[in-house]
């Protein structure tokens, strides 16, 4: 495969990720990525200052793409509360292998930094969900339970690295939303 003659930001930032997945937040070294892009060092610095901001502009990007992003893919769709869940479930779902999100909350236990940014985006998420489920009709204690339980399944989904495939995920996904949204 041809190299391009030059990279852009997104070119760096796709090679941390592939490092972060790799081989955790010690592989994100920006003359390991030069390395893998089959460029110089200082190409790197006409985008990012320094690896720290290279880092954040990583974790900028993770957040907008499974945050807010995916929340206004989701609200695209329009439909019910019901509905939109489910479209929400299943997205995860279908586009979530290779994830970096078991990487991203590996890092974050040693990285305060890190952390805080997974916090934010972990409020924004269980907020989205729980307004789902107050729109359903739930009370605040019955739509944070079903919350909680929604999300800390998707999430464990990543962190455990389950071998099945989407399909096989989906179906288990299916029992467990017909729980959740049982009046």
């Amino acid at each position: 495969m041809a190299r391009p003659a030059t990279y852009r930001a997104e070119d760096w930032i796709a090679a941390g990720w592939r490092a972060l997945s790799q081989g955790g937040p010690a592989a994100v070294r920006i003359e390991a990525l030069a390395r893998d892009l089959g460029v110089t060092k200082g190409s790197c610095y006409g985008y990012f200052a320094d690896r720290a901001a290279l880092l954040a502009a990583m974790l900028a990007q993770w957040r907008e793409r499974s945050g807010g992003a995916l929340i206004a893919r989701v609200e695209a769709q329009k439909g019910t509360p019901q509905q939109r869940l489910w479209a929400l479930i299943e997205t995860v779902i279908r586009e979530g292998a290779g994830s970096p999100e078991p990487a991203l909350r590996g890092w974050g236990r040693g990285d305060p930094a890190i952390r805080e940014a997974l916090e934010a985006l972990d409020r924004q998420r269980l907020g989205y969900l729980e307004g789902l489920f107050r729109a359903m009709g739930f009370p605040a204690a019955d739509a944070n339970a079903r919350t909680r339980l929604c999300y800390l399944s998707l999430i464990a989904e990543h962190q455990l690295g389950i071998a099945a495939s989407a399909e096989e995920r989906l179906e288990a996904a299916r029992a467990q939303f017909a729980l959740l949204t049982a009046q």
